[in-house]
């Protein structure tokens, strides 16, 4: 469906702001002047809309980030072995390792002897 189709119009109807605001005419120079002071910074504001959109985007990334995560560590798939497993089995072994002392760390804190 068109915007300029005859149905559209009818779902959509283009409010009335009154006759002195219909007569207003700009040219295409003009609106691109209007957009580009809209994204100006150094007005010493930024579009609140513009920071208001970066900010749910960077969120969004994090969150599909840790979903992400979520679902390849530790979502629970059952007992049988899939796509994840080996990525969970090196990541045991890497917290295993990161929370265990190693023979020598041990060695050198004198707990293996008794």
């Amino acid at each position: 469906m068109y915007p300029s189709s005859a149905v559209y119009k009818e779902r959509y109807p283009v409010p009335d702001f009154g006759e002195e605001r219909r007569r207003i005419k700009r040219t295409p120079e003009e609106a691109q002047k209007f957009f580009r002071r809209l994204q100006r910074k150094e007005i010493g504001r930024v579009n609140p809309i513009i920071k208001h959109e970066r900010a749910v985007g960077f969120a969004a990334w994090i969150l599909m980030a840790g979903a992400g995560t979520y679902v390849a560590l530790f979502a629970d798939f059952g007992d049988r072995e899939h796509v994840f497993s080996p990525l969970r089995r090196r990541y045991q072994r890497f917290r295993s390792s990161f929370f265990t002392l190693s023979p020598a760390e041990r060695a050198a804190l004198g707990l293996d002897t008794p």
